[in-house]
């Protein structure tokens, strides 16, 4: 290893400047320097051209081999318990019969999944539906299959295992299911997301019949790419409304201020007290128990007591005395953004699928679409996120451009010298390009534009040192003939500066 290193720095190197000295010398000859611009030029053109020719697909994160699968099933709001256990169970089943060919009949232990976790009620909400929520959910379940380390996975691509569960747990009745792996990079919603925005006060039930007409009209498209079409808002959760007998309530001297505070404390408890254990302190809260707080006799049965204003005496009635319930269907949510109404219709994508081409694709079949007045879509989620982080490094290179381009017209005390390091720049992106159509990469947004960044600041540094040793060249060979300035040495004398200061950089940082 000492050998060659010592023949890389003393045989192999030296012979590599002596060559680029002559390669200089070659195209600062006459025309060839006119032709080396044009071709130089004409290389960044093409890059831009191949790049056109052959797209390459564009990303917020780079698509990752999936590190777990999530599997998730819901029902309809009101749905019991059982059902949705019944329903994840299924899809369990089908997980374990796809996981078991995957066992080591040596180890009878399976090489590919490091475990297998089924979820109901709680905790099994989909993230970037109902992030931040920690309701109880017993219509929802969800399986997670997490892998192995991918050393240990003996070829096996978890992209494929991805679509063989997705074939096998498709069509359980009245259940939305998908099947989705673990995101790369930070939470940014669904690869496929329009946004609907109604004025302060739109009527949801507008928005929602809009939502479903928008969902029908893309899916007669069929767009490739697809999972599934849903919209986060539905009109089928289960209320019960109660509502106060405002007279008779009065008459006793009963305010609903004092019913409904019964009525929460009896379902979600009321803290009365603190129990501290060494330095740790918890709270303790009173509430019915489970079994009594769901059963709607016990609930509204229960004693309102309060203090008769005209006699003064204290007096016992039943809460169901002053108040009557109705059962109902309402929305599940009414999401807000900027004071203004919005739900979401999000998807999804299938493996190999790109979640870019696909929204560009929506977007040219929606032009045109006619929405009511006082209605509008855009696109969110990871379209959304994408888009601001591009904007912003967009910004971070110019800023960081214009910088550069004060430093060097303070350091040179020329706009032309100036503009030749800025022009390196630019020529520097036809390597980018090339780059990406040779490797056939995909271009994610934020890794490619810090690169791009990163790159220009190497470029401009490289430039300014060539300049700088260049222009030291010159004042050293004004000072050894005694001329006055630069304008004084022939063309002759400025190529061989131009060739030593070339080469001299050049094995600076070669």
């Amino acid at each position: 290893m000492y050998q060659w290193t010592q023949d890389f720095q003393h045989s192999f190197f030296p012979r590599l400047e002596e060559k680029y000295k002559t390669f200089l010398g070659k195209i600062l000859k006459g025309r060839n320097a006119w032709f080396a611009l044009v071709g130089i030029i004409g290389m960044l053109f093409l890059s831009v051209f191949l790049l056109g020719l052959f797209p390459r697909k564009v990303l917020f994160f780079p698509d990752n081999i999936p590190r777990q699968i999530i599997t998730y099933i819901e029902y309809p709001q009101g749905t019991d318990i059982q059902k949705t256990n019944k329903a994840t169970l299924f899809v369990e089943k089908q997980v374990f019969e796809i996981m078991n060919k995957y066992i080591d009949p040596t180890t009878d232990k399976n090489f590919l999944a490091e475990s297998i976790v089924s979820q109901v009620g709680i905790g099994a909400g989909n993230p970037n539906v109902d992030a931040g929520s920690a309701n109880e959910t017993p219509f929802k379940g969800k399986v997670t299959v997490n892998f192995s380390e991918f050393k240990f996975r003996r070829g096996i691509n978890t992209s494929d295992v991805l679509d063989e569960i997705r074939n096998r747990v498709k069509g359980i009745a009245g259940a939305k299911v998908t099947v989705e792996k673990d995101a790369n990079g930070p939470p940014a919603g669904y690869p496929i997301s329009i946004q609907l925005t109604g004025s302060a006060g739109a009527d949801y039930d507008v928005m929602l019949k809009e939502a479903d007409k928008m969902i029908a009209f893309i899916d007669s498209k069929k767009i490739p790419g697809i999972e599934r079409l849903n919209v986060d808002v539905n009109k089928e959760s289960p209320e019960l409304e109660v509502k106060v007998d405002r007279v008779n309530a009065g008459s006793l001297g009963v305010s609903t201020g004092q019913l409904g505070f019964n009525l929460r404390r009896s379902v979600y408890g009321q803290e009365i007290s603190t129990f501290k254990e060494g330095d740790d302190d918890y709270n303790i809260v009173v509430r019915m128990q489970d079994d009594q707080r769901k059963n709607e006799n016990i609930l509204f049965n229960q004693s309102l007591t309060f203090r008769n204003q005209t006699n003064g005496q204290m007096m016992q009635v039943p809460i169901s005395a002053v108040s009557n319930t109705e059962k109902t269907n309402t929305y599940n949510q009414i999401k807000r953004k900027n004071y203004k109404r919005i739900m979401t219709i999000y998807s999804n994508v299938l493996s190999d699928a790109n979640g870019d081409e696909i929204t560009k694709q929506i977007a040219i079949e929606l032009k045109g679409y006619q929405l009511p007045k006082g209605i509008s879509y855009s696109f969110s989620g990871v379209q959304e996120e994408q888009g601001k982080n591009q904007s912003f490094l967009m910004y971070a290179l110019f800023l960081a451009m214009a910088g550069i381009t004060i430093i060097i017209v303070l350091q040179f005390n020329s706009v032309s010298k100036t503009l030749v390091i800025l022009f390196t720049v630019l020529l520097s992106f036809s390597g980018v390009f090339y780059g990406y159509v040779i490797a056939n990469m995909d271009f994610v947004i934020l890794m490619t534009m810090m690169g791009i960044i990163s790159l220009a600041g190497i470029v401009v540094k490289n430039g300014i040192v060539l300049m700088d040793f260049f222009v030291l060249l010159l004042d050293k060979k004004v000072a050894d003939k005694g001329l006055e300035s630069h304008n004084d040495l022939s063309l002759v004398e400025i190529e061989e500066i131009i060739i030593e200061s070339g080469k001299t950089v050049c094995d600076q940082f070669c």
